[in-house]
């Protein structure tokens, strides 16, 4: 046999190794998973490129990716064994998306070398946040300029994780049968002294469940009500972002051609899954639209060629949105900024008069 070669039996698991160009090699980092999983069995060259049919090679950006992809997929699914990619950055590219739902879908277990704590869920809520369609789009225009936080192929790790854990939050507190329990939880023991254990006692005993139909525990009231204080927090106003908003509304930042702010709201409304902004004018060029919640972050920013009179955006749908105070800031071609402030989901605050 070769010097150069070398033969390790018993694979664990199956590696796919996506490279950027074709001079990328297996690093030192990867080369200690390949032995880990025994993924040295078969042969290597002194290159450290890895030939064995538990190892599958290709470029990110080529027509190969989809085959070796599913190849590697179904070859893990067969022999009951983990996959192992060695890298994510592959599939922050539109066109190599889908194959992520095919892994999910495959059920079988994964781990991203590069990003060991994307797991399943996690996985699934960017999936989710990047593929469901833009109802605004038909709405509107459809040379829409997409949120900068969906499809951005300079996504780092944080970002998506960022992602992926406010949709997850978004669909909890937005559900209404965590609704109904987090305020009877916080009810029962903010106004009626419950302890947790009578709490869910006292639920289980109304009827209550959790999402999934089953008894609720203690431990499971513990977090509702935890959820509720973090969610009343939501809601308070920042000093920063109220005193920007008096200063727009007191015209010390008036000084274009029309003055007066064309959006038909008031201050403080209240949205429910729905945001619809209406406008006194028929027609809005250059059409930018901004959303901080009330810590003064930018959770939502679109541009749009044109406006016609409404713009409503799906919370659920097309956002990153949680329940709470919100500032809006809007600017047109031939307008002032407009800001303004309001809620969403305020009901989700408001507790019963008795369980």
């Amino acid at each position: 046999m070769n010097p150069q070669l070398q033969r390790i039996s018993k694979p664990t698991a199956i590696f796919l190794h996506i490279v950027l160009n074709s001079k990328q090699k297996i690093n030192p980092d990867e080369q200690e998973v390949l032995k880990k999983h025994n993924l040295l069995a078969g042969y290597h060259n002194k290159d450290s490129h890895y030939f064995n049919s538990f190892i599958f090679y290709c470029l990110w950006d080529s027509s190969l990716l989809r085959s070796e992809f599913q190849k590697a997929v179904n070859a893990a699914k067969k022999n009951n064994l983990k996959l192992l990619i060695s890298s994510f950055r592959a599939f922050k590219v539109k066109e190599n998306r889908e194959l992520l739902g095919f892994l999910i879908n495959s059920q079988i277990g994964f781990e991203f070398l590069d990003f060991s704590t994307l797991d399943r869920y996690n996985l699934k809520a960017i999936l989710d946040y990047f593929n469901y369609p833009l109802e605004s789009e038909t709405k509107t225009t459809k040379t829409k300029q997409s949120n900068p936080s969906r499809g951005n192929n300079n996504l780092n790790s944080k970002e998506i994780i960022e992602i992926s854990s406010r949709k997850k939050t978004q669909k909890a507190l937005f559900d209404e049968t965590n609704k109904a329990t987090r305020l009877a939880a916080f009810y029962l023991k903010n106004i009626e002294g419950k302890s947790l254990n009578q709490i869910a006692s006292t639920l289980n005993e109304k009827g209550y469940l959790t999402t999934t139909g089953k008894a609720i525990y203690a431990k499971q009231i513990s977090r509702h009500i935890e959820s509720f204080e973090e969610l009343q927090a939501k809601f308070s106003k920042s000093r920063v972002e109220e005193l920007h908003l008096q200063t727009t509304l007191d015209g010390e930042e008036n000084d274009l051609k029309y003055s007066s702010p064309p959006i038909l709201m008031k201050n403080g409304c209240n949205f429910d899954n729905i945001l619809k902004f209406k406008f006194s004018v028929k027609k809005l060029l250059d059409f930018e639209i901004k959303i901080k919640d009330n810590k003064g972050v930018v959770r939502f920013d679109n541009k749009y060629p044109v406006i016609e009179n409404i713009l409503q955006i799906d919370i659920l749908k097309e956002t990153i949105l949680l329940p709470g105070l919100h500032y809006l800031e809007i600017t047109a071609k031939g307008y002032n900024k407009i800001v303004r402030s309001f809620y969403i989901r305020k009901d989700l605050i408001k507790l019963p008069d008795s369980i």
